[in-house]
Protein backbone atom coordinates (compact mmCIF):
# COMPACT_ATOMS: atom_id res chain seq x y z
CA UNK A 1 0.00 0.00 0.00
CA UNK A 2 1.09 3.52 -1.16
CA UNK A 3 2.14 6.05 1.72
CA UNK A 4 0.09 8.83 1.86
CA UNK A 5 3.17 11.41 1.36
CA UNK A 6 3.96 9.84 -2.25
CA UNK A 7 0.91 11.61 -4.15
CA UNK A 8 0.34 15.44 -3.49
CA UNK A 9 -3.41 15.93 -3.18
CA UNK A 10 -5.88 18.19 -1.18
CA UNK A 11 -8.42 16.04 0.61
CA UNK A 12 -11.75 17.65 1.83
CA UNK A 13 -14.03 16.61 5.18
CA UNK A 14 -16.30 18.05 7.72
CA UNK A 15 -18.17 17.00 10.66
CA UNK A 16 -20.99 15.16 10.83
CA UNK A 17 -22.81 17.06 13.07
CA UNK A 18 -21.38 20.48 10.45
CA UNK A 19 -19.31 21.75 13.83
CA UNK A 20 -16.38 21.85 12.19
CA UNK A 21 -14.76 21.66 8.31
CA UNK A 22 -10.84 20.17 7.38
CA UNK A 23 -8.67 19.61 5.15
CA UNK A 24 -5.61 17.85 4.70
CA UNK A 25 -2.93 18.58 2.17
CA UNK A 26 0.64 16.66 1.05
CA UNK A 27 2.49 18.68 -0.71
CA UNK A 28 6.08 16.93 -0.54
CA UNK A 29 6.75 16.32 -4.44
CA UNK A 30 5.85 20.32 -5.08
CA UNK A 31 7.80 21.00 -2.38
CA UNK A 32 10.56 19.34 -2.87
CA UNK A 33 10.09 20.32 -6.92
CA UNK A 34 10.33 24.27 -5.88
CA UNK A 35 13.20 23.97 -3.66
CA UNK A 36 14.87 22.10 -5.80
CA UNK A 37 14.56 25.15 -8.29
CA UNK A 38 15.45 27.65 -6.08
CA UNK A 39 18.25 25.72 -4.60
CA UNK A 40 16.90 26.57 -0.70
CA UNK A 41 19.15 25.99 2.06
CA UNK A 42 17.97 23.78 4.84
CA UNK A 43 16.02 26.97 6.55
CA UNK A 44 14.73 27.50 3.72
CA UNK A 45 13.15 24.74 2.24
CA UNK A 46 11.10 24.34 5.61
CA UNK A 47 10.11 27.54 5.54
CA UNK A 48 8.60 27.39 2.02
CA UNK A 49 7.32 23.96 2.38
CA UNK A 50 5.22 25.26 5.56
CA UNK A 51 3.97 28.42 3.79
CA UNK A 52 2.49 26.00 0.50
CA UNK A 53 0.92 23.90 2.65
CA UNK A 54 -0.60 26.81 4.66
CA UNK A 55 -1.57 28.07 1.49
CA UNK A 56 -3.02 25.01 -0.33
CA UNK A 57 -5.28 24.70 3.06
CA UNK A 58 -6.19 27.84 3.04
CA UNK A 59 -7.64 27.39 -0.95
CA UNK A 60 -8.88 24.34 -0.49
CA UNK A 61 -12.21 25.79 0.92
CA UNK A 62 -12.31 28.85 -1.58
CA UNK A 63 -14.37 28.07 -4.57
CA UNK A 64 -13.46 27.51 -8.53
CA UNK A 65 -10.59 29.61 -10.20
CA UNK A 66 -9.93 31.35 -6.45
CA UNK A 67 -6.17 31.65 -5.51
CA UNK A 68 -5.12 32.78 -2.40
CA UNK A 69 -1.63 34.49 -1.69
CA UNK A 70 0.80 34.88 1.58
CA UNK A 71 3.51 37.07 2.06
CA UNK A 72 5.28 36.66 4.99
CA UNK A 73 7.30 39.66 5.66
CA UNK A 74 9.93 39.96 8.41
CA UNK A 75 13.19 41.17 9.32
CA UNK A 76 14.80 38.02 9.37
CA UNK A 77 17.52 37.71 6.99
CA UNK A 78 15.29 35.25 4.86
CA UNK A 79 13.60 38.47 3.21
CA UNK A 80 10.65 37.15 2.77
CA UNK A 81 8.80 33.96 2.02
CA UNK A 82 5.32 34.10 -0.57
CA UNK A 83 3.20 31.20 -1.47
CA UNK A 84 0.36 30.96 -3.69
CA UNK A 85 -2.50 28.21 -4.25
CA UNK A 86 -5.72 28.27 -6.36
CA UNK A 87 -8.45 26.35 -5.57
CA UNK A 88 -7.74 23.73 -8.07
CA UNK A 89 -4.54 22.52 -6.96
CA UNK A 90 -1.59 24.82 -8.84
CA UNK A 91 0.70 25.85 -6.19
CA UNK A 92 4.18 28.34 -6.56
CA UNK A 93 6.49 29.79 -4.02
CA UNK A 94 9.41 31.83 -3.73
CA UNK A 95 11.21 33.51 -0.68
CA UNK A 96 14.36 36.20 -0.86
CA UNK A 97 17.09 34.70 0.14
CA UNK A 98 17.04 30.71 -0.45
CA UNK A 99 20.67 30.72 0.90
CA UNK A 100 19.41 32.14 4.44
CA UNK A 101 21.38 29.40 6.12
CA UNK A 102 24.40 30.99 4.44
CA UNK A 103 24.08 33.72 7.03
CA UNK A 104 24.89 31.67 10.03
CA UNK A 105 27.98 30.43 8.34
CA UNK A 106 29.46 33.90 7.63
CA UNK A 107 28.92 34.58 11.53
CA UNK A 108 30.45 31.59 11.80
CA UNK A 109 27.80 29.46 13.20
CA UNK A 110 26.97 26.09 12.91
CA UNK A 111 23.36 26.16 14.07
CA UNK A 112 20.45 26.04 11.69
CA UNK A 113 18.57 29.10 11.70
CA UNK A 114 14.76 28.13 12.73
CA UNK A 115 12.37 28.82 10.78
CA UNK A 116 10.90 31.92 13.30
CA UNK A 117 14.20 33.68 13.50
CA UNK A 118 14.71 33.17 9.66
CA UNK A 119 11.28 35.09 8.88
CA UNK A 120 11.72 37.17 11.52
CA UNK A 121 9.48 40.11 13.10
CA UNK A 122 6.70 41.75 10.43
CA UNK A 123 3.56 40.79 8.83
CA UNK A 124 1.40 38.52 7.17
CA UNK A 125 -0.30 40.18 4.13
CA UNK A 126 -3.27 37.57 2.49
CA UNK A 127 -4.15 38.61 -0.84
CA UNK A 128 -7.54 37.12 -2.62
CA UNK A 129 -8.05 36.85 -6.03
CA UNK A 130 -11.97 36.30 -7.03
CA UNK A 131 -12.86 36.12 -10.59
CA UNK A 132 -14.42 38.95 -12.12
CA UNK A 133 -13.65 41.30 -9.25
CA UNK A 134 -11.49 44.09 -10.83
CA UNK A 135 -9.16 44.30 -7.46
CA UNK A 136 -7.90 41.61 -5.19
CA UNK A 137 -8.95 41.29 -1.51
CA UNK A 138 -6.13 42.24 0.47
CA UNK A 139 -5.62 42.06 4.39
CA UNK A 140 -2.71 42.24 6.56
CA UNK A 141 -2.15 41.19 10.45
CA UNK A 142 1.22 41.03 12.39
CA UNK A 143 3.28 37.91 12.61
CA UNK A 144 2.69 36.71 15.89
CA UNK A 145 5.07 33.78 16.15
CA UNK A 146 6.82 33.71 12.67
CA UNK A 147 6.61 30.06 12.50
CA UNK A 148 3.69 30.37 9.82
CA UNK A 149 0.82 27.37 11.04
CA UNK A 150 0.27 29.74 14.23
CA UNK A 151 -0.17 32.83 11.81
CA UNK A 152 -2.37 31.28 9.48
CA UNK A 153 -4.69 30.81 12.33
CA UNK A 154 -4.22 34.03 13.80
CA UNK A 155 -5.07 35.54 10.40
CA UNK A 156 -8.32 33.44 10.31
CA UNK A 157 -9.17 34.95 13.51
CA UNK A 158 -8.41 37.95 13.58
CA UNK A 159 -9.73 38.85 9.62
CA UNK A 160 -12.72 35.89 9.32
CA UNK A 161 -13.63 35.62 13.12
CA UNK A 162 -12.84 31.95 12.31
CA UNK A 163 -11.36 29.82 15.30
CA UNK A 164 -9.09 27.31 13.32
CA UNK A 165 -6.16 24.75 14.35
CA UNK A 166 -3.57 23.85 11.76
CA UNK A 167 -0.41 22.17 11.38
CA UNK A 168 2.17 21.95 9.17
CA UNK A 169 4.88 19.33 9.12
CA UNK A 170 7.98 19.04 7.32
CA UNK A 171 10.82 16.60 7.21
CA UNK A 172 14.07 16.39 5.75
CA UNK A 173 16.46 13.88 4.12
CA UNK A 174 19.58 13.57 4.72
CA UNK A 175 20.74 15.62 1.95
CA UNK A 176 18.40 18.35 2.93
CA UNK A 177 15.48 17.86 0.22
CA UNK A 178 12.02 17.22 1.45
CA UNK A 179 11.35 14.10 2.77
CA UNK A 180 7.90 14.99 3.45
CA UNK A 181 5.54 17.75 3.64
CA UNK A 182 1.79 18.35 4.22
CA UNK A 183 -0.86 20.06 6.68
CA UNK A 184 -3.80 19.79 8.44
CA UNK A 185 -6.59 22.52 9.10
CA UNK A 186 -9.44 21.86 10.96
CA UNK A 187 -12.07 25.33 11.24
CA UNK A 188 -14.89 25.87 13.03
CA UNK A 189 -18.35 26.42 11.83
CA UNK A 190 -20.54 29.44 12.70
CA UNK A 191 -22.93 28.12 15.79
CA UNK A 192 -26.57 28.33 14.90
CA UNK A 193 -27.24 28.89 18.53
CA UNK A 194 -26.08 32.79 18.75
CA UNK A 195 -27.17 33.05 22.56
CA UNK A 196 -24.30 34.05 24.99
CA UNK A 197 -23.52 31.30 27.07
CA UNK A 198 -24.36 31.82 31.08
CA UNK A 199 -21.73 33.16 33.49
CA UNK A 200 -19.17 30.20 34.26
CA UNK A 201 -20.20 28.04 31.59
CA UNK A 202 -18.76 27.71 27.66
CA UNK A 203 -20.61 27.89 24.61
CA UNK A 204 -20.24 24.70 22.28
CA UNK A 205 -17.76 26.43 19.68
CA UNK A 206 -15.62 26.98 23.48
CA UNK A 207 -15.90 23.17 24.22
CA UNK A 208 -15.44 21.94 20.79
CA UNK A 209 -12.53 23.93 20.30
CA UNK A 210 -10.70 22.75 24.04
CA UNK A 211 -11.36 19.35 23.14
CA UNK A 212 -9.19 19.49 19.42
CA UNK A 213 -6.64 21.91 21.39
CA UNK A 214 -6.29 18.74 24.02
CA UNK A 215 -5.88 16.34 21.22
CA UNK A 216 -3.46 18.27 18.88
CA UNK A 217 -0.98 18.82 22.12
CA UNK A 218 -0.98 15.34 22.48
CA UNK A 219 -0.07 14.35 18.86
CA UNK A 220 3.23 13.27 17.53
CA UNK A 221 4.98 15.41 15.17
CA UNK A 222 2.68 15.49 11.97
CA UNK A 223 6.06 15.06 9.61
CA UNK A 224 6.25 11.54 11.40
CA UNK A 225 2.43 11.28 11.03
CA UNK A 226 2.71 11.92 7.23
CA UNK A 227 5.94 9.73 6.10
CA UNK A 228 3.41 6.22 7.75
CA UNK A 229 0.02 7.13 7.47
CA UNK A 230 -1.59 5.94 4.40
CA UNK A 231 -5.06 7.68 4.44
CA UNK A 232 -6.34 11.18 4.91
CA UNK A 233 -8.64 10.31 7.39
CA UNK A 234 -6.66 8.80 9.65
CA UNK A 235 -4.02 11.59 9.73
CA UNK A 236 -6.62 13.82 10.30
CA UNK A 237 -8.46 11.86 13.47
CA UNK A 238 -5.00 12.27 15.54
CA UNK A 239 -6.31 15.87 15.52
CA UNK A 240 -10.09 15.38 15.72
CA UNK A 241 -10.37 11.67 17.75
CA UNK A 242 -13.86 9.82 17.60
CA UNK A 243 -15.83 12.81 16.37
CA UNK A 244 -18.15 11.20 13.20
CA UNK A 245 -16.16 13.10 9.93
CA UNK A 246 -17.45 12.39 6.18
CA UNK A 247 -15.25 12.90 3.39
CA UNK A 248 -15.82 15.25 0.70
CA UNK A 249 -15.78 13.98 -2.95
CA UNK A 250 -14.05 17.32 -4.34
CA UNK A 251 -10.20 15.95 -4.37
CA UNK A 252 -7.38 17.88 -6.18
CA UNK A 253 -4.16 16.71 -7.11
CA UNK A 254 -1.25 19.59 -6.31
CA UNK A 255 1.14 20.21 -8.51
CA UNK A 256 3.64 23.17 -9.31
CA UNK A 257 2.35 25.51 -12.01
CA UNK A 258 4.66 28.64 -12.97
CA UNK A 259 2.23 31.20 -14.79
CA UNK A 260 5.25 33.24 -16.40
CA UNK A 261 4.75 34.04 -19.91
CA UNK A 262 6.83 36.57 -22.38
CA UNK A 263 3.27 37.85 -22.85
CA UNK A 264 3.03 38.30 -19.07
CA UNK A 265 6.12 40.47 -18.58
CA UNK A 266 5.04 42.70 -21.65
CA UNK A 267 1.68 43.55 -20.08
CA UNK A 268 3.61 44.04 -16.56
CA UNK A 269 5.98 46.52 -18.61
CA UNK A 270 3.47 48.67 -20.37
CA UNK A 271 2.16 48.69 -16.55
CA UNK A 272 4.99 51.23 -16.14
CA UNK A 273 3.90 53.73 -18.30
CA UNK A 274 5.46 55.80 -21.05
CA UNK A 275 7.59 57.53 -19.13
CA UNK A 276 9.50 54.78 -18.09
CA UNK A 277 9.27 52.86 -21.27
CA UNK A 278 10.49 55.76 -23.23
CA UNK A 279 14.14 55.79 -21.06
CA UNK A 280 14.53 51.94 -22.05
CA UNK A 281 14.27 52.51 -25.49
CA UNK A 282 17.01 55.67 -25.16
CA UNK A 283 18.79 53.24 -23.31
CA UNK A 284 19.10 51.20 -26.49
CA UNK A 285 19.02 48.09 -24.87
CA UNK A 286 17.04 44.39 -24.58
CA UNK A 287 15.36 43.99 -21.15
CA UNK A 288 15.90 40.70 -19.53
CA UNK A 289 14.45 39.73 -16.57
CA UNK A 290 14.32 35.97 -14.63
CA UNK A 291 11.05 34.72 -13.27
CA UNK A 292 11.65 34.41 -9.36
CA UNK A 293 9.28 31.52 -9.14
CA UNK A 294 10.56 29.03 -11.71
CA UNK A 295 14.39 31.01 -12.86
CA UNK A 296 12.87 30.99 -16.42
CA UNK A 297 14.64 34.14 -18.61
CA UNK A 298 13.07 36.18 -20.59
CA UNK A 299 14.24 38.79 -23.37
CA UNK A 300 12.15 41.12 -24.49
CA UNK A 301 14.40 42.90 -27.81
CA UNK A 302 14.15 46.78 -28.52
CA UNK A 303 12.57 46.63 -31.51
CA UNK A 304 9.13 45.29 -28.92
CA UNK A 305 10.01 48.05 -26.42
CA UNK A 306 9.62 50.71 -28.93
CA UNK A 307 6.26 48.67 -30.65
CA UNK A 308 4.89 49.21 -26.60
CA UNK A 309 6.05 52.89 -26.74
CA UNK A 310 4.33 53.58 -29.69
CA UNK A 311 0.85 51.61 -28.37
CA UNK A 312 1.24 53.71 -25.11
CA UNK A 313 1.16 56.56 -26.73
CA UNK A 314 -1.64 55.61 -29.48
CA UNK A 315 -3.87 54.65 -26.51
CA UNK A 316 -3.41 58.12 -24.71
CA UNK A 317 -3.99 60.00 -27.45
CA UNK A 318 -7.52 58.29 -28.32
CA UNK A 319 -8.25 58.89 -24.69
CA UNK A 320 -7.28 62.42 -25.12
CA UNK A 321 -9.95 62.88 -28.09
Amino acid sequence: MKSLSEIDRVYRFYAKDLTFRAAVVITTRTSRTICGQLQTSPSATVGLSRALSGAALLAAHMSEHQQIGLHFNGDGPIAGVFAEATYEGELRAWCGNPQVDAIRQQMNSTARLDVADAIGKGVLTVVRSVPFEKQPRVSTVPLVTSQIGQDLAWYLEQSAQIPSLISLGVLLAEDGTVQCSGGVMIELMPQSDNAPASPGTTTPNETLINRLEELAAKAPPLSSQIEKATNAEDLLRVYTGEIPLVASDVIHDLNFRCRCSQSRLERSLALLGGHEIDEMVKARKDIEAKCQFCGATYVIKLERIEDLLAEIRTADATRKN
